[in-house]
């Protein structure tokens, strides 16, 4: 089965020198051009990152966060578009438990689809969207089922501005599952083996619950 991933983050090739320190760890470069991303709060991102390590979004030089943040918010019609809080977490704790449980999330997709020859499995990569009464802006990943027909199955993760800590399971429209994240809530407890299982537990609920929300679906016949 076909699995067509999101486009990937590459280094730019029209490369932008400046005259600071580059922010990646361990680069010794001092070539860094400041990361141009402002908050709605106009302030600045305070990191420089040297040609090898920068990003291009719109001319602009970014940091890999913020350029990933840039890009998405940049689809959005003009009126919608607002750059969250420097502080804000939710593109980057979306971002980082999507790459964890990708592989997780294809293989239930690709165990939906066993049945359905030529079905394939797109990859939306982190978005804004904007969701309920009243509306509350989300960043959303998106793992999708599809044939000839159109979406056969749909298994994602939410992270909303407003509650940036919780990061919310979705079967198709419906969010099946939340959970903050226990290295977030217990915050600094722990040795390093044990955050690090707490890390993996914390994956596993989150296909499991990708999972069972697969399961009522098929059990309800939609």
């Amino acid at each position: 089965m076909a699995v067509t991933p999101p486009p990937p983050e590459t280094a730019q090739p029209q490369a932008r020198y400046g005259n600071l320190p580059c922010s990646e760890q361990g680069c010794p470069n001092q070539t860094g051009a400041p990361c141009e991303y402002v908050d709605r709060r106009s302030r600045p991102c305070q990191t420089a990152w040297c040609p090898e390590h920068q990003y291009l979004v719109a001319s602009s030089v970014f940091c890999r966060r913020h350029a990933g943040v840039v890009a998405a918010v940049l689809t959005l019609p003009e009126e919608e578009r607002e750059f969250p809080d420097l502080d804000n977490r939710a593109p980057s704790l979306l971002e980082y438990i999507a790459r964890r449980v990708h592989p997780n999330a294809v293989e239930l997709l690709q165990q939906e689809g066993a049945a359905r020859p030529g079905s394939t499995i797109n990859v939306d990569a982190m978005h804004v969207t904007m969701a309920g009464t009243p509306r509350v802006r989300g960043w959303e990943h998106r793992w999708r089922l599809l044939d000839h027909t159109g979406p056969l199955a749909t298994v994602g993760l939410r992270v909303d501005e407003e509650s940036d800590s919780i990061v919310q399971v979705k079967v198709d429209a419906n969010v099946v599952y939340t959970a903050e994240p226990p290295w977030i809530a217990e915050r600094g407890s722990g040795s390093e083996e044990g955050d690090s299982a707490r890390r993996e537990l914390f994956d596993r609920d989150l296909v499991s619950a990708m999972a069972e929300g697969l399961q009522r679906r098929r059990q309800v016949g939609y």
